[in-house]
């Protein structure tokens, strides 16, 4: 479980002397993107479906990482939050209730660090997952 990665993102924002908030994000970023790049093929292969099942497990997790990033400091997580904006698609349909809560928060850092691309992808994402949640009209 990515818990202790979660947990040592709120440790180094609460201490002084350790790394910084924006390297401990770093590392956050680097180990969620790995998993959702594993689960980001469409081919339904037995280490594509464990990954995007492992990283429904862990949306609660990414939610509380994404959540430390200060918006001051988004234009140096850009390139991560780009890719995991790509790699998450095809694995929100595996906990869609938990997966729009990391989207929205992701898009609100695409809006904030004007990535057009992360932006796109993260709104498809959103629409989809109204869908999946049976909100056809917020899917629009």
């Amino acid at each position: 479980m990515l818990a202790p990665v979660r947990d040592f993102v709120g440790e180094e924002s609460q201490g002084e002397g350790g790394p910084d908030l924006t390297a401990a994000v770093s590392k956050a970023l680097e180990c969620f993107g790995r998993l959702a790049a594993a689960g980001s093929g469409i081919a339904d292969t037995p280490a594509n479906v464990a990954a995007r099942l492992r990283m429904a497990s862990e949306f609660l997790n990414l939610r509380a990482v994404l959540g430390r990033i200060e918006i001051s400091k988004v234009p140096a997580h850009a390139d991560s939050l780009r890719a995991l904006s790509q790699d998450l698609g095809n694995t929100y349909q595996f906990g869609a209730l938990p997966a729009h809560s990391v989207a929205r928060r992701l898009l609100a850092l695409m809006e904030a660090v004007g990535d057009r691309v992360g932006l796109a992808n993260t709104l498809r994402s959103l629409g989809d997952l109204e869908f999946l949640l049976g909100r056809n009209s917020e899917a629009r």
